[in-house]
Protein backbone atom coordinates (compact mmCIF):
# COMPACT_ATOMS: atom_id res chain seq x y z
CA UNK A 1 0.00 0.00 0.00
CA UNK A 2 2.96 2.18 0.96
CA UNK A 3 4.26 1.66 -2.37
CA UNK A 4 1.09 2.52 -4.38
CA UNK A 5 0.87 5.72 -2.66
CA UNK A 6 4.29 6.63 -2.95
CA UNK A 7 3.71 6.19 -6.95
CA UNK A 8 0.33 8.09 -6.53
CA UNK A 9 1.71 11.27 -4.94
CA UNK A 10 5.22 11.56 -6.16
CA UNK A 11 4.24 13.52 -9.53
CA UNK A 12 1.88 15.97 -7.07
CA UNK A 13 4.95 16.71 -4.95
CA UNK A 14 7.39 17.25 -8.11
CA UNK A 15 4.47 19.44 -9.17
CA UNK A 16 4.11 21.17 -6.67
CA UNK A 17 7.56 21.70 -5.78
CA UNK A 18 7.67 23.43 -8.75
CA UNK A 19 4.62 25.81 -8.32
CA UNK A 20 6.42 26.89 -4.88
CA UNK A 21 10.13 27.31 -6.34
CA UNK A 22 9.40 28.26 -10.44
CA UNK A 23 10.63 25.47 -12.30
CA UNK A 24 12.21 26.78 -15.29
CA UNK A 25 10.67 25.59 -18.64
CA UNK A 26 12.47 23.11 -20.84
CA UNK A 27 16.27 24.19 -22.04
CA UNK A 28 16.50 24.52 -25.68
CA UNK A 29 19.89 24.04 -27.39
CA UNK A 30 20.93 23.58 -30.78
CA UNK A 31 20.85 20.58 -32.09
CA UNK A 32 18.17 19.65 -29.46
CA UNK A 33 15.54 17.49 -30.51
CA UNK A 34 11.51 18.86 -30.36
CA UNK A 35 8.84 16.97 -31.29
CA UNK A 36 6.61 18.98 -33.56
CA UNK A 37 2.87 17.80 -34.92
CA UNK A 38 1.44 18.89 -38.33
CA UNK A 39 -2.05 17.87 -39.27
CA UNK A 40 -1.82 15.30 -36.48
CA UNK A 41 1.48 13.70 -37.80
CA UNK A 42 4.64 14.10 -35.33
CA UNK A 43 7.90 14.95 -36.64
CA UNK A 44 10.70 14.57 -34.43
CA UNK A 45 12.39 18.29 -35.11
CA UNK A 46 16.59 18.75 -35.19
CA UNK A 47 16.97 22.48 -33.44
CA UNK A 48 18.82 25.35 -35.70
CA UNK A 49 19.09 27.96 -33.35
CA UNK A 50 22.48 29.93 -34.68
CA UNK A 51 23.87 31.57 -37.95
CA UNK A 52 26.06 28.63 -38.44
CA UNK A 53 23.48 25.99 -38.06
CA UNK A 54 21.03 27.55 -39.58
CA UNK A 55 22.72 28.14 -42.63
CA UNK A 56 24.28 24.58 -42.69
CA UNK A 57 20.78 23.10 -42.44
CA UNK A 58 20.29 19.66 -44.58
CA UNK A 59 23.40 20.69 -46.96
CA UNK A 60 25.56 17.82 -47.10
CA UNK A 61 23.37 15.21 -45.88
CA UNK A 62 22.32 11.76 -47.58
CA UNK A 63 19.16 11.49 -46.84
CA UNK A 64 16.43 12.54 -44.56
CA UNK A 65 13.99 10.16 -42.50
CA UNK A 66 10.18 10.06 -42.92
CA UNK A 67 9.32 11.44 -39.39
CA UNK A 68 12.26 13.85 -39.18
CA UNK A 69 12.44 17.38 -39.62
CA UNK A 70 14.13 20.35 -39.06
CA UNK A 71 12.90 23.21 -36.97
CA UNK A 72 14.79 26.81 -37.62
CA UNK A 73 14.06 29.38 -35.21
CA UNK A 74 14.99 33.29 -35.38
CA UNK A 75 15.43 35.45 -32.30
CA UNK A 76 12.88 38.24 -34.39
CA UNK A 77 10.84 37.60 -36.49
CA UNK A 78 12.39 38.33 -40.15
CA UNK A 79 11.84 37.95 -43.79
CA UNK A 80 13.23 34.66 -44.77
CA UNK A 81 15.20 33.53 -47.73
CA UNK A 82 15.96 29.71 -47.89
CA UNK A 83 17.68 27.62 -50.54
CA UNK A 84 19.12 24.02 -51.45
CA UNK A 85 22.47 24.56 -50.75
CA UNK A 86 24.13 21.33 -50.89
CA UNK A 87 21.23 19.12 -50.67
CA UNK A 88 20.44 16.03 -52.66
CA UNK A 89 16.83 15.52 -52.24
CA UNK A 90 13.94 17.10 -52.20
CA UNK A 91 12.26 19.11 -48.79
CA UNK A 92 9.41 20.39 -48.15
CA UNK A 93 9.31 23.78 -45.83
CA UNK A 94 6.51 25.93 -44.00
CA UNK A 95 7.44 29.56 -42.96
CA UNK A 96 5.57 29.90 -39.30
CA UNK A 97 5.34 33.57 -37.71
CA UNK A 98 6.05 34.14 -34.08
CA UNK A 99 2.31 32.67 -33.36
CA UNK A 100 3.08 29.76 -35.48
CA UNK A 101 1.01 30.21 -38.28
CA UNK A 102 2.01 29.16 -42.02
CA UNK A 103 2.38 31.96 -43.73
CA UNK A 104 4.29 30.77 -46.45
CA UNK A 105 5.06 26.68 -47.81
CA UNK A 106 7.30 25.44 -50.90
CA UNK A 107 8.12 22.18 -52.22
CA UNK A 108 12.44 23.00 -52.52
CA UNK A 109 13.81 20.82 -55.26
CA UNK A 110 17.74 20.40 -55.36
CA UNK A 111 19.97 22.65 -57.04
CA UNK A 112 22.73 21.37 -59.61
CA UNK A 113 25.86 20.32 -57.57
CA UNK A 114 28.48 23.16 -57.79
CA UNK A 115 25.96 26.03 -58.54
CA UNK A 116 26.77 29.95 -57.80
CA UNK A 117 25.48 30.44 -54.10
CA UNK A 118 23.69 33.40 -56.49
CA UNK A 119 22.23 31.77 -58.38
CA UNK A 120 20.85 28.85 -56.33
CA UNK A 121 16.88 29.01 -56.07
CA UNK A 122 15.49 31.24 -53.69
CA UNK A 123 12.60 30.19 -51.32
CA UNK A 124 10.80 33.37 -49.61
CA UNK A 125 8.75 33.50 -46.42
CA UNK A 126 6.33 36.32 -48.55
CA UNK A 127 5.80 37.72 -44.89
CA UNK A 128 7.60 38.31 -41.64
CA UNK A 129 8.71 34.75 -40.40
CA UNK A 130 10.24 33.61 -37.34
CA UNK A 131 10.61 29.65 -38.02
CA UNK A 132 11.16 27.82 -40.42
CA UNK A 133 9.88 23.36 -40.51
CA UNK A 134 11.67 21.79 -43.32
CA UNK A 135 10.12 17.87 -43.64
CA UNK A 136 10.78 15.34 -46.13
CA UNK A 137 9.50 15.94 -49.88
CA UNK A 138 6.44 14.63 -50.56
CA UNK A 139 4.82 15.52 -47.21
CA UNK A 140 2.63 18.72 -48.48
CA UNK A 141 0.69 16.68 -50.63
CA UNK A 142 -0.43 14.51 -47.68
CA UNK A 143 -0.80 17.18 -44.82
CA UNK A 144 -3.91 19.24 -44.85
CA UNK A 145 -1.59 22.97 -44.28
CA UNK A 146 -3.26 25.98 -45.52
CA UNK A 147 -1.30 29.21 -45.26
CA UNK A 148 -2.55 31.77 -43.24
CA UNK A 149 -4.72 29.20 -41.19
CA UNK A 150 -2.86 26.34 -39.86
CA UNK A 151 -1.34 26.62 -36.61
CA UNK A 152 1.57 24.78 -35.44
CA UNK A 153 1.87 24.77 -31.19
CA UNK A 154 5.30 25.76 -30.67
CA UNK A 155 7.08 26.92 -27.30
CA UNK A 156 7.60 30.33 -29.75
CA UNK A 157 8.96 32.32 -26.80
CA UNK A 158 11.21 29.86 -25.31
CA UNK A 159 12.56 29.00 -29.10
CA UNK A 160 12.81 32.75 -30.02
CA UNK A 161 15.20 33.22 -26.49
CA UNK A 162 16.95 30.68 -27.44
CA UNK A 163 17.95 31.66 -30.99
CA UNK A 164 21.09 33.49 -31.65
Amino acid sequence: MAHRLTRTLAPLLLLAGCAATGCAPPAYHDGGRLPVTVDGRTFEAELKLTPKSRYLGMGGRAEMPQDFAMLFAYPEPQHLHYVMRDCAFPIDILFLDRQGRVVAKHRMVPDPAGMAEDDLRRYDSEASAQFALEIKGGWLDKLDITVGQTRLNLPAEALGAAAK
